[in-house]
Protein backbone atom coordinates (compact mmCIF):
# COMPACT_ATOMS: atom_id res chain seq x y z
CA UNK A 1 0.00 0.00 0.00
CA UNK A 2 1.10 3.39 -0.83
CA UNK A 3 1.44 6.58 1.12
CA UNK A 4 -1.18 7.88 -1.45
CA UNK A 5 -3.43 4.94 -1.48
CA UNK A 6 -3.51 4.89 2.78
CA UNK A 7 -4.26 8.99 2.40
CA UNK A 8 -6.86 8.30 0.41
CA UNK A 9 -8.48 5.85 3.13
CA UNK A 10 -8.52 8.14 5.88
CA UNK A 11 -9.32 11.46 4.58
CA UNK A 12 -13.00 12.26 3.40
CA UNK A 13 -12.23 11.59 -0.05
CA UNK A 14 -12.60 7.75 0.64
CA UNK A 15 -16.41 8.24 1.08
CA UNK A 16 -17.06 11.23 -1.30
CA UNK A 17 -18.27 8.90 -4.20
CA UNK A 18 -20.69 6.91 -1.73
CA UNK A 19 -22.08 10.11 -0.20
CA UNK A 20 -22.51 11.26 -4.30
CA UNK A 21 -24.55 8.39 -4.38
CA UNK A 22 -26.85 8.39 -1.70
CA UNK A 23 -27.42 12.47 -2.77
CA UNK A 24 -28.17 11.49 -5.93
CA UNK A 25 -30.43 8.81 -4.32
CA UNK A 26 -31.79 11.25 -2.41
CA UNK A 27 -32.40 14.06 -5.13
CA UNK A 28 -34.43 10.75 -7.16
CA UNK A 29 -36.31 10.23 -3.83
CA UNK A 30 -37.32 13.88 -3.35
CA UNK A 31 -38.10 13.82 -7.48
CA UNK A 32 -40.56 10.53 -6.97
CA UNK A 33 -41.94 12.86 -3.80
CA UNK A 34 -42.69 15.90 -5.51
CA UNK A 35 -44.31 13.57 -8.87
CA UNK A 36 -46.24 11.95 -6.26
CA UNK A 37 -47.91 14.68 -4.52
CA UNK A 38 -48.32 16.78 -7.94
CA UNK A 39 -50.42 12.97 -9.00
CA UNK A 40 -52.13 13.03 -5.80
CA UNK A 41 -53.19 16.56 -5.72
CA UNK A 42 -54.38 16.46 -9.43
CA UNK A 43 -56.38 13.20 -8.93
CA UNK A 44 -57.79 15.14 -5.79
CA UNK A 45 -58.80 18.23 -7.70
CA UNK A 46 -60.02 16.14 -11.06
CA UNK A 47 -62.47 14.35 -8.97
CA UNK A 48 -63.40 17.64 -7.10
CA UNK A 49 -64.14 18.60 -10.69
CA UNK A 50 -65.86 15.63 -11.89
CA UNK A 51 -68.01 15.86 -8.65
CA UNK A 52 -68.67 19.74 -9.14
CA UNK A 53 -69.89 19.14 -13.07
CA UNK A 54 -72.01 16.19 -12.40
CA UNK A 55 -73.67 18.59 -10.18
CA UNK A 56 -73.98 21.16 -12.17
CA UNK A 57 -75.73 18.93 -14.81
CA UNK A 58 -78.11 17.75 -12.30
CA UNK A 59 -78.91 21.36 -11.21
CA UNK A 60 -79.08 22.34 -14.79
CA UNK A 61 -81.33 19.44 -15.71
CA UNK A 62 -83.85 20.38 -12.65
CA UNK A 63 -84.08 24.05 -14.45
CA UNK A 64 -84.97 22.75 -17.64
CA UNK A 65 -87.49 20.64 -15.86
CA UNK A 66 -88.88 23.81 -13.92
CA UNK A 67 -89.08 25.75 -17.91
CA UNK A 68 -91.08 22.91 -19.28
CA UNK A 69 -93.54 22.57 -16.24
CA UNK A 70 -93.75 26.24 -15.87
CA UNK A 71 -93.99 27.15 -19.42
CA UNK A 72 -91.55 29.54 -19.42
CA UNK A 73 -89.98 28.71 -22.81
CA UNK A 74 -93.60 30.10 -24.73
CA UNK A 75 -93.52 34.09 -25.37
CA UNK A 76 -95.15 36.25 -22.27
CA UNK A 77 -95.26 39.38 -21.09
CA UNK A 78 -96.26 38.81 -17.93
CA UNK A 79 -94.06 40.38 -15.30
CA UNK A 80 -94.42 37.42 -12.93
CA UNK A 81 -93.17 34.67 -15.68
CA UNK A 82 -90.78 37.27 -17.10
CA UNK A 83 -89.23 37.45 -13.66
CA UNK A 84 -89.16 33.70 -12.85
CA UNK A 85 -87.47 33.79 -16.40
CA UNK A 86 -85.01 36.38 -14.92
CA UNK A 87 -84.24 34.23 -12.00
CA UNK A 88 -84.00 30.93 -13.87
CA UNK A 89 -81.68 32.67 -16.52
CA UNK A 90 -79.38 33.70 -13.78
CA UNK A 91 -79.10 30.63 -12.26
CA UNK A 92 -77.98 28.89 -15.60
CA UNK A 93 -75.25 31.79 -15.84
CA UNK A 94 -74.18 31.35 -12.84
CA UNK A 95 -73.89 27.52 -13.45
CA UNK A 96 -71.15 28.80 -16.21
CA UNK A 97 -73.88 28.01 -19.11
CA UNK A 98 -73.37 30.56 -22.74
CA UNK A 99 -75.69 33.19 -23.26
CA UNK A 100 -76.99 31.16 -26.05
CA UNK A 101 -77.51 28.23 -25.05
CA UNK A 102 -79.72 29.75 -22.04
CA UNK A 103 -81.54 31.72 -24.80
CA UNK A 104 -82.06 28.79 -27.35
CA UNK A 105 -83.87 27.11 -23.70
CA UNK A 106 -86.45 30.05 -23.49
CA UNK A 107 -86.94 30.47 -27.14
CA UNK A 108 -84.93 33.87 -26.50
CA UNK A 109 -81.79 35.84 -28.10
CA UNK A 110 -78.59 36.10 -26.32
CA UNK A 111 -79.63 40.13 -25.82
CA UNK A 112 -82.62 39.51 -23.96
CA UNK A 113 -80.81 37.18 -21.89
CA UNK A 114 -78.15 39.67 -20.76
CA UNK A 115 -81.15 42.03 -20.13
CA UNK A 116 -82.77 39.57 -18.03
CA UNK A 117 -79.68 38.25 -16.28
CA UNK A 118 -78.64 42.21 -15.49
CA UNK A 119 -82.56 43.07 -13.89
CA UNK A 120 -81.86 40.16 -11.53
CA UNK A 121 -78.35 41.42 -10.68
CA UNK A 122 -80.52 44.79 -9.99
CA UNK A 123 -83.23 43.95 -8.69
CA UNK A 124 -81.70 41.39 -5.66
CA UNK A 125 -79.15 44.49 -5.01
CA UNK A 126 -82.10 46.73 -4.44
CA UNK A 127 -83.69 43.85 -2.06
CA UNK A 128 -87.21 44.27 -4.61
CA UNK A 129 -90.13 42.60 -2.53
CA UNK A 130 -92.46 42.27 -5.29
CA UNK A 131 -89.35 40.73 -7.34
CA UNK A 132 -88.72 38.47 -4.05
CA UNK A 133 -92.19 37.50 -3.68
CA UNK A 134 -92.93 36.71 -7.17
CA UNK A 135 -89.87 33.96 -7.67
CA UNK A 136 -90.21 32.66 -4.43
CA UNK A 137 -92.36 29.75 -6.27
CA UNK A 138 -89.93 29.28 -8.43
CA UNK A 139 -86.62 29.55 -6.29
CA UNK A 140 -88.15 27.64 -3.78
CA UNK A 141 -88.78 24.59 -6.31
CA UNK A 142 -85.76 24.89 -7.45
CA UNK A 143 -84.16 24.35 -4.19
CA UNK A 144 -86.50 21.02 -3.34
CA UNK A 145 -85.41 19.72 -6.55
CA UNK A 146 -81.61 20.28 -5.54
CA UNK A 147 -82.18 19.19 -1.72
CA UNK A 148 -80.60 15.37 -3.24
CA UNK A 149 -77.50 17.10 -4.90
CA UNK A 150 -75.09 16.89 -1.64
CA UNK A 151 -74.65 20.26 -1.20
CA UNK A 152 -70.95 22.14 -1.05
CA UNK A 153 -70.76 24.84 1.28
CA UNK A 154 -68.27 26.85 -0.66
CA UNK A 155 -69.75 27.25 -3.63
CA UNK A 156 -72.99 27.49 -1.70
CA UNK A 157 -71.69 30.58 0.39
CA UNK A 158 -69.45 31.86 -3.22
CA UNK A 159 -72.90 32.23 -4.98
CA UNK A 160 -74.87 34.19 -2.24
CA UNK A 161 -76.06 37.17 -3.38
CA UNK A 162 -77.78 38.48 -0.49
CA UNK A 163 -78.03 38.13 3.20
CA UNK A 164 -81.24 36.07 3.05
CA UNK A 165 -79.14 33.22 1.18
CA UNK A 166 -76.60 33.56 4.13
CA UNK A 167 -79.17 32.74 6.51
CA UNK A 168 -80.25 30.05 4.66
CA UNK A 169 -77.04 28.74 4.75
CA UNK A 170 -76.80 28.88 8.39
CA UNK A 171 -79.80 27.42 8.83
CA UNK A 172 -78.75 24.38 6.31
CA UNK A 173 -75.27 24.12 8.84
CA UNK A 174 -77.55 23.97 12.09
CA UNK A 175 -79.67 21.16 10.49
CA UNK A 176 -76.25 19.34 9.68
CA UNK A 177 -76.45 19.53 5.65
CA UNK A 178 -73.09 20.50 5.33
CA UNK A 179 -70.84 17.77 6.39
Amino acid sequence: MTEKDAYKETHVFAIHPKLNQTKKYIQSLRMLCMIMYRYATNLYMMKKRKRQLESDIKKINNIIDIIRIKGLDKVHRKRELVYQRCYLMAKLRALGCTYQYIGDLFNKDHAAVIHCINNHKLFTKQSDIIYRVIISDVAEMYQNMNNNIQPDIFEDVMSCEDVAELFTIKKKIEKGIYF
